[in-house]
């Protein structure tokens, strides 16, 4: 029998094991003791989490035996299973006005063994978290969103102030540097209230009222209701933005020492009955098979673009559904451009998490026509999967086989009939690689809005990617090899708000660093822009000298010829990049060195070089050898390669 265990190891060593978390909100509280003891959470099964409606810091948190303030960057810790409360109360006071509370339950991977400590993703909770029925709310114009709404309204009140009494840290819509640093001079007052505010009260139209004691004594104004729903809708959206992907490869069964496939397990772990992957059939004739690899980017503003590849065929089994994609020719898919710049508006909504407009295209073939897949159900859970079966939902959240599944939770996909060929339908499972973080470092991420009069800027940044074969890479050679052909060269804007667009302006792909309008992407000399990424972080580095910004770019579309199926620091497929971004603030001559991120600090000297992976032409080291062409085992040898980047020749320093 073939051997596939190299074949293997390539795909499954390049997908990260997602994991997920379910919680749950509530407005039955127990009253957090007056005792304002600082107790921190420091037991083995600590959970980070986030109070987002941009990153409170300074806000009341109780959990089992812990009693503390979130972090300088909104970060609370809590033991798994514990509920943890958020509130307002003075240094030593004994009001509190009661935000909410929401379990903090145990986060779970495939393998059904709990990932606490260090290696847990960052939960995060927002005001409408602590709402109960959260489930239920489509939109914050609803009755059952008017406690998120007002919580809103005064937490976005309540940012620090100076001597003079002006904010210290003013919003800025334009960028994601904002956060809420509550002082305690600004809570000392709350002591002047009658009595403590509740949860339940933020639901009432009249908690204003209730509050005013505290607010007339410290000239706080609540912002208004729509301003507030603007922000907290952004802060929602930015949640779901990221990297997502579903894989035909966490369905590749085991293979055993001797190289042969074993039904019902992946390297050992037991999955019977779980859904790992995009994969479905025929209606009327289950033999013939369809699986499908899917990458999905969301920025910022909730626009998606994607790369996927689909394999259809007959198959019995699934051993024979495996060797699908490795012995048969994928289609390319990608998302359907309802969108402007080349991406979708399709995602998850950022209020329901349910699947929202997900359709992509398998482009058409020499002998057949383009075909529609359209993802009609799914619920994301926690922001970070979702589940294609019963079993692998309970297995994700957790929940009891009593409790039941919510209604059309699960992912589910169809393609349609067409004129004589009947529907596939099939199931989907798809996991968040990578999120993106709440806020930036405002000494990182430097824009008009942050900077003082006479000071430079960054952003928006306008440079020039540059992407190469890898030297010794089977195929390539040596550096004088011509073996390989060269790559274009990508000029990118990284916009003020995060997001990351191209830079046009003709058919040779030069940079004009123009100005791009925001609702259609066209830039001021006229040339269409397309969405291609988004900034996962802004963060120094062990010297104060480096300002890094970690970007995920995945190309997808025939406007970028050879660069077509690129991803940039996804972790799906490829590492995490940084750019060091300080020698653009210099007086000097600007450079723009890119490394490795795969540990926060590294010098300007780009020892730890960045790599960026093709994701179609590393499915083609998948499919078996014989059953390639010489133009696929050609391009099967150019999977991977380096990145680096020069300044745009059109980018002058930026002062205000």
């Amino acid at each position: 029998m073939k051997r596939y265990g190299k074949n293997q190891v390539l795909v499954l060593s390049a997908m990260s094991l997602a994991l997920a978390a379910c919680s749950s909100g509530s407005n039955n509280l127990s009253q957090p003791s007056a005792e304002t003891t600082i107790t921190s959470c420091t037991s083995s099964d600590c959970v980070p989490l986030e109070f987002t409606d941009d990153p409170v810091i300074n806000l009341n948190y109780t959990c089992g035996t812990v009693q503390n303030v979130t972090s300088a960057t909104g970060v609370a810790n809590c033991p798994n299973n514990s509920t943890v409360t958020f509130f307002l109360r003075a240094d030593g006071g004994t009001r509190k006005v009661i935000l909410g509370s929401v379990l903090v339950q145990p986060v779970r991977s495939v393998t059904d063994e709990e990932s606490v400590g260090g290696s847990s993703p960052l939960l995060r909770i927002t005001p409408k978290d602590l709402v109960s029925s959260v489930d239920g709310i489509t939109s914050l114009d609803e009755t059952a969103a008017t406690a998120a709404v007002n919580i809103t309204r005064l937490l976005q009140a309540l940012r620090s102030r100076n001597a003079a009494g002006a904010v210290e840290e003013p919003y800025i819509d334009s960028a994601p540097v904002n956060r809420i640093k509550i002082t305690n001079n600004l809570k000392a007052n709350i002591e002047l209230l009658e009595e403590d505010v509740l949860a339940t009260d933020f639901a009432k139209e009249d908690v204003f009222t209730t509050l005013k004691p505290w607010l007339d004594a410290d000239k706080i104004v609540p912002v208004t209701a729509d301003v507030a729903k603007a922000r907290l809708t952004k802060t929602l959206q930015g949640l779901k933005a990221g990297l997502y992907y579903g894989s035909p490869a966490l369905s590749v069964p085991q293979v055993d020492s001797n190289g042969n496939l074993v039904e019902g397990s992946v390297t050992g772990v037991d999955i019977s009955g779980l859904a790992l992957g995009v994969e479905g059939s025929q209606t009327g004739n289950a033999n013939n098979r369809t699986t499908m690899a899917m990458y999905m980017l969301t920025d910022r503003t909730g626009a998606s673009v994607g790369q996927g590849l689909k394999w259809t065929g007959n198959a019995t089994n699934s051993t024979e559904a495996y060797k699908l994609y490795t012995q048969t020719t994928f289609r390319k898919m990608r998302m359907v451009n309802s969108g402007i710049g080349g991406s979708s508006i399709g995602g998850f909504d950022p209020f329901t998490n349910r699947v929202s407009q997900m359709t992509w295209t398998a482009l058409q073939t020499a002998s057949e026509g383009a075909q529609s897949i359209i993802f009609d159900q799914g619920l994301l859970i926690r922001d970070f999967v979702m589940a294609g079966n019963d079993p692998t939902y309970r297995r994700y959240t957790g929940i009891s086989d009593s409790e039941a599944t919510p209604s059309r939770a699960l992912g589910t996909w169809r393609q349609p009939e067409v004129q004589s060929t009947p529907e596939f339908k099939g199931t989907a499972t798809i996991t968040k690689s990578t999120s993106l973080n709440t806020f930036f470092d405002r000494v990182v991420w430097s824009t008009r809005a942050t900077v003082n009069t006479g000071e430079s800027y960054v952003f928006p940044m306008h440079i020039t990617l540059k992407f190469d074969y890898n030297q010794n890479q089977a195929g390539c050679g040596s550096a004088a090899s011509t073996n390989c052909p060269d790559l274009p060269d990508l000029p990118v804007t990284f916009l003020e708000n995060g997001d990351i667009i191209t830079d046009f302006t003709d058919e040779a792909h030069t940079a004009n660093c123009a100005t791009v309008d925001a609702a259609t992407l066209k830039d001021s000399a006229g040339s269409q822009e397309y969405r291609i990424g988004t900034v996962r972080a802004a963060y120094t580095g062990e010297s104060s000298d480096d300002l890094f910004i970690s970007p995920i770019i995945v190309l997808s579309g025939d406007q970028f010829g050879a660069l077509d199926g690129i991803q940039v620091g996804t972790l799906a497929l490829a590492p995490r990049v940084k750019i060091n971004v300080s020698p653009l603030k210099s007086n000097g001559t600007p450079v723009v060195p890119v490394s490795d991120a795969s540990t926060a600090a590294s010098s300007a000297a780009n020892s730890d070089v960045a790599k960026w992976v093709n994701v179609y032409n590393t499915y083609l080291q998948v499919k078996d050898e014989e059953k390639r062409s010489e133009e696929e085992t050609a391009k099967s040898l150019q999977y991977q390669g380096t990145l680096k980047a020069d300044v745009s020749s059109c980018w002058v320093r930026q002062i205000k």
